[in-house]
């Protein structure tokens, strides 16, 4: 099988020489080159049909990939904020511990690690 470009020039020579030839071959050579002609450029259409049809199958599969990701990316977003809030108020809990003088640190892990 052809790929379809060598096919196409294929076509183009065919066609050429049909023209150049149309005169003085009979009208049943006529016919036969005819024929032959048809026969090509169905073959060209079908291989043209078939890459379209491949290009659309490959694009919608991309599609359906691109919106699982955009859903996926959607759904982590939403986890996101709906834990956000969680983590910035656990933020706010130990944001004490950053201004606190480390005697006062000290004090305070070691009533926690005293009661154990």
């Amino acid at each position: 099988m052809l790929p379809l470009i060598d096919l196409i020039k294929d076509i183009k020579t065919s066609c050429e020489a049909f023209m150049a030839n149309a005169k003085d071959v009979s009208s049943d050579e006529r016919k036969t080159m005819l024929k032959e002609l048809t026969e090509a450029f169905t073959k060209s259409l079908k291989h043209g049909e078939s890459k379209v049809t491949m290009a659309t199958q490959t694009y919608d599969m991309v599609d359906r990939y691109i919106r699982r990701l955009d859903e996926d990316l959607q759904r982590f977003e939403d986890e996101l904020m709906m834990t956000g809030p969680k983590i910035a108020n656990a933020g706010s809990r130990l944001s004490h511990l950053k201004t606190d003088s480390p005697a006062k640190r000290a004090s305070r892990f070691s009533i926690i690690f005293d009661s154990y």
